[in-house]
């Protein structure tokens, strides 16, 4: 009766252990995923692009590939802040805690 409890104890371990291999990374965990929110986020709801001619999708085509090579969390609020700031606006900032 041990044998089955412990292959099920195993099976069990080694599932959970993979879930990543069959469910894919952690979306909260993606860079590029975040990028890509921040990014449509301002797309949705900044009002100023037109009135500051700001060619935000072209600013996706610049930024989206340093996302992309963001290899820590760090790097990644390097980008974003970079892309925020050519907002030029006080009101736009990034803070990482």
């Amino acid at each position: 009766m041990k044998r089955p409890l412990t292959t099920l104890a195993a099976v069990a371990l080694l599932a959970a252990g993979c879930t990543g291999l069959f469910v894919g990374p952690d979306a909260d965990l993606d860079r590029v995923a975040v990028f890509e929110h921040v990014w449509r986020d301002l797309d949705r709801h900044y009002s100023l692009f037109v009135v500051k001619r700001i060619d935000w999708d072209s600013l996706h085509d610049a930024y989206a590939p340093q996302a992309a090579r963001a290899t820590t969390d760090a790097d990644l609020v390097e980008v974003i802040g970079a892309m925020l700031l050519e907002l030029r606006d006080i009101h736009v900032g990034l803070s990482a805690g």
